[in-house]
């Protein structure tokens, strides 16, 4: 599927100079709350005294991709957060009057983040509301949807997911260092969603060569079986000689000190726990006995009795 950015025909008159951003952080997603066009929000803009429309680009409902301020320029869009921003806007009120997005839209919106993501890298996607005190984009933006940046079907529909449904499972992050990062589709050349920290437990449902579609916390995605250890198996399905290996890799496990340090997801709070009092910092990857909790919970109550 693509697209191409239009040039607003006349052009644009901004009032002065624009200025180029020295970094680029995120993207914005906004709404006009009107179908109306990009050189009447222009104007709108120009009688706020601004140089002219604060957005670098905007879509329309018929999939017309316009380009407003650009790629490289600081917009006008929110406040505090236009440095290091690109800001996008879609034609049409998401709050009060549509409560679909229409596909061709919603596809030119996710053929523009990708294209912008191809400059940029995996720089992330935020509705204006999530920086300002503000409805926009609209209760009934599909943001849920647009943050997995795959295009819907003929059909008015997603696309369908691609691979086979598995019965979940859980597998466990096992990357050397660098978080595992999460793809709107399997394969190293799609885009990527977001990223998941090391040792962090996911659960896969679909499968497709050697990618998993994976959901960890509020990311889902496909993620490569290289970097996934999985973390259950039918008792059933295993033979003497697999069990053999488990105990094996505890066993090393154990006599290698991996049982000694905290999971990276979990060395900062272990840490503000062990300054608190609440655990003396050994066993970090330990089961707990019922006394163990017992206690650790009591001094937690302490604790906040005294800040209180």
């Amino acid at each position: 599927m693509n697209f191409t950015i239009q040039t607003p025909n006349p052009r644009l008159q901004f009032r002065n100079s624009l200025t180029r951003r020295t970094r680029t952080d995120g993207i914005v997603i906004h709404h006009y709350a009107a179908n109306v066009s990009v050189q009447t929000v222009h104007n709108w803009h120009l009688g706020n005294s601004w140089a002219g429309i604060g957005y670098n680009f905007v879509v329309d409902k018929d999939g017309t991709i316009w380009n407003g301020r650009g790629m490289e320029f600081v917009g006008a869009h929110a406040a505090n957060n236009n440095a290091g921003t690109i800001g996008i806007a879609v034609q049409g009120d998401y709050h009060n009057v549509s409560r679909t997005m229409p596909d061709v839209q919603f596809n030119a919106l996710v053929w523009l983040i990708r294209h912008v993501r191809e400059r940029y890298g995996n720089i992330w996607i935020r509705g204006h509301r999530e920086l300002m005190a503000t409805a926009c984009p609209g209760q009934h933006f599909p943001m849920e949807e647009l943050q997995r940046l795959q295009f819907r079907g003929d059909n008015g529909g997603e696309t369908p997911v691609p691979g086979e449904e598995i019965p979940a499972a859980a597998f466990r992050v096992d990357t050397q260092s660098s978080p595992l990062n999460v793809r709107a589709n399997p394969g190293t050349s799609a885009a990527v969603l977001g990223t998941i920290p090391r040792d962090t437990l996911v659960t896969a449902t679909r499968r497709s060569g050697d990618w998993l579609y994976v959901t960890g916390g509020s990311l889902t995605g496909w993620a490569s079986t290289q970097f996934l250890t999985k973390m259950t198996q039918e008792v059933g399905d295993m033979t003497e000689d697999r069990v053999r290996e488990l105990i094996e890799e505890v066993a090393w496990a154990i006599l290698s000190g991996d049982g000694t340090t905290p999971s990276g997801w979990a060395e900062g709070e272990f840490a503000k726990a062990i300054a608190a009092g609440l655990t003396d910092g050994t066993r970090p990857r330990g089961f707990a006995s019922r006394q163990e909790t017992a206690i650790i919970a009591y001094r937690a109550m302490k604790a906040a009795k005294r800040k209180s």
